[in-house]
């Protein structure tokens, strides 16, 4: 732990140094170094990431064989031009009412010059206004399958259009937390996501990744593929800075704006008028559509298809985003209800993502919400969970005790039970 590891990564060439510490001096115990086998950094400024991570992994590797250690940190000196992301902090006092002038936004020199840094990637983005939200995401397409996964080919995806739900006539509120990737599958690079897991384990929270909500509940990754990754992995949401648009909805002199969160008057904590608003928002330029099978080939590990599995689905996240609780039960259940007005969509989407987190005891979870109390839909789908776990004696119980008292064969709870044994 001792031993100091410092890497330089020169237009030239990438040295590495290991080292030790005593009376103020560096004693010297390892120097290795490697070139660059193509122009990977021009004047100081890293324009092949992949190429110079091969050659300060060559460095590195040499080094750990040399010393027979296991270097787990590393003190980099690199061209700071590669940097997409920019962090800065300030505070100031203010009305939360009033406008923002001018001269307050100079007083924040530091969130001035974070927002000029990240030119390269707004400068991508249509003109207009956007909100930026910190959002925790799921690593899925909104269908229960791993986000960077996506086929070659052209498919629907129930991600990029609203839920709607027939039963109270409204949609459900899902803010874009599904990910569609921008990279393509030939930069996954495992080392990073071992990196990023070994992070989250030790409890650390990561840098938000960057999105740009393109659809309903979609937002499309533009930087933060390998954190999603990692998260993915470890089975929790991915932090994101979410930037996004308004619609607009009404005709002549109505016209309303609709934020992926909530409905708004104007952009909030601006006043602009919502006509001039609306003139500024150009139409999205029309483009050819990709060719399919360019990006995405890749047989991706057995371990991400599992994981994604865990999170909800486009259904179930609205569902929970309305149930508002970390654990299933009758009260929260009974409260739903009350609120919307008996919805035959959300209470089974509720369960069926509970069943399947991890520690749960899927039997004993369908069983309590299989009871004559709870709503059919609900009690339809503890039934189908209850249906699904074969040859266990208390199941077969309650289905026997169930068909011998309702004689209704049509009934669907019925013929759910009657083929347990089939």
């Amino acid at each position: 732990k001792d031993i100091l590891f410092i890497l330089y990564i020169g237009t030239r060439s990438v040295i590495g140094v290991a080292g030790l510490v005593r009376d103020e001096m560096l004693e010297v115990l390892c120097v290795e170094s490697a070139e660059h086998s193509q122009r990977a950094v021009v004047d100081g400024q890293i324009e092949d990431i992949e190429q110079t991570a091969k050659i300060a992994g060559l460095v590195k590797d040499r080094m750990e064989q040399k010393l027979n250690i296991s270097f787990q940190e590393v003190h980099v000196a690199a061209a700071g031009r590669v940097l997409k992301t920019e962090h800065a902090s300030c505070e100031l006092e203010m009305d939360e009412n009033r406008p923002i002038a001018e001269k307050e936004l100079a007083a924040l020199p530091r969130a001035r010059a974070a927002l000029e840094r990240l030119a390269p990637v707004t400068g991508l983005l249509p003109s207009g206004y956007f909100i930026l939200s910190l959002v925790d995401c799921y690593p899925t397409d909104g269908s229960g399958h791993f986000f960077w996964d996506i086929p070659n080919g052209f498919t629907l995806s129930p991600a990029t259009a609203q839920t709607f739900d027939p039963e109270t006539y409204s949609v459900l509120p899902v803010f874009p937390r599904f990910l569609h990737p921008t990279q393509p599958a030939a930069k996954h690079d495992p080392r990073r996501v071992e990196e990023y897991r070994r992070q989250l384990r030790a409890g650390k929270r990561l840098s938000p990744a960057l999105c740009h909500a393109a659809f309903e509940y979609l937002s499309i990754l533009l930087d933060g593929h390998h954190r999603a990754c990692a998260c993915a992995l470890e089975g929790v949401p991915v932090p994101c800075l979410i930037l996004s648009s308004p619609r607009f909805l009404g005709k002549d002199g109505d016209w309303k704006v609709i934020w992926p969160d909530e409905e708004r008057e104007t952009v909030p904590g601006l006043s602009i008028p919502l006509e001039k608003m609306r003139r500024c928002w150009s139409a999205p330029p029309s483009a050819p559509p990709p060719t399919p099978g360019e990006l995405f080939g890749r047989r991706w590990e057995p371990d991400y298809q599992k994981a994604a599995a865990l999170f909800p689905d486009v259904v179930e996240a609205g569902a929970l985003a309305l149930y508002g609780r970390d654990a299933l039960d009758a009260e929260g259940i009974q409260e739903l209800q009350d609120r919307e007005q008996q919805s035959a969509l959300v209470s089974p989407a509720l369960l069926r993502y509970f069943l399947r987190q991890p520690g749960t005891d899927a039997k004993r979870l369908a069983l309590s919400f299989a009871r004559p109390w709870a709503p059919l839909p609900l009690r339809t789908e503890a039934f189908r969970a209850l249906s699904a776990i074969k040859g266990d004696p208390e199941i077969e119980d309650f289905f026997v005790d169930y068909l011998v008292e309702c004689d209704d064969k049509d009934n669907p709870l019925r013929r759910i039970a009657d083929q347990y044994w089939d």
